[in-house]
């Protein structure tokens, strides 16, 4: 008796062969590992931009220098009390 039940195969199906001069195929897909990387980065450069964003300390202005008096002095004698 035949058996009739489909049997899997592993074989790749056959690609045309390329012309000469012709550009090589495109990958059209990154494989888990590239994505999980690609996943990785993403999140890293999230949390890099939130904690910069966030986390920096609030802005100081600045003030140009000028040119004054140092003090006002007051000469006296006595005793201060």
């Amino acid at each position: 008796m035949q058996d009739d039940t489909p049997t899997q195969t592993t074989e790749r199906p056959a690609q045309a062969p390329r012309r000469p001069g012709s550009p090589a195929p495109v990958i059209r897909g990154a494989s888990g590992q590239t994505r999980r990387l690609l996943l990785g980065l993403a999140i890293v450069a999230a949390a890099a931009g939130g904690w910069w964003a966030l986390g920096r300390a609030p802005e100081v202005g600045l003030v140009s220098p000028v040119l004054g008096d140092a003090a006002e002095v007051v000469y006296a004698t006595g005793n201060v009390e």
